[in-house]
């Protein structure tokens, strides 16, 4: 009895993956609009920092660059508590 239970929670786990798997290779990509001329793209600069992001970088890039400013302030070395007797 609990081996026929153990192979149905299987089935139906499988089942599950295969639906969502399905579900997710029907989703089309996302199409972006191409470039028309090498002017219309901006060019990499080099000098410009994470912590000066300007209004022309598209959203991801902004978010890209809160994400790496909040990792680099977490990992930051902080000084040990001095031991109390």
């Amino acid at each position: 009895m609990r081996s026929i239970f153990s192979l149905l929670a299987l089935l139906v786990t499988l089942a599950l993956v295969f639906l969502l798997v399905k579900k997710q290779l029907l989703i089309e990509p996302l199409s972006l609009p191409l470039p028309t001329s090498p002017q219309s793209t901006p060019a990499f600069n080099p000098r410009q920092t994470a912590s000066s992001p300007t209004n022309t970088n598209p959203p991801s890039e902004l978010l890209q660059q809160q994400y790496k400013q909040a990792i680099d302030a977490a990992i930051q070395v902080r000084p040990m508590p001095a031991d109390s007797p």
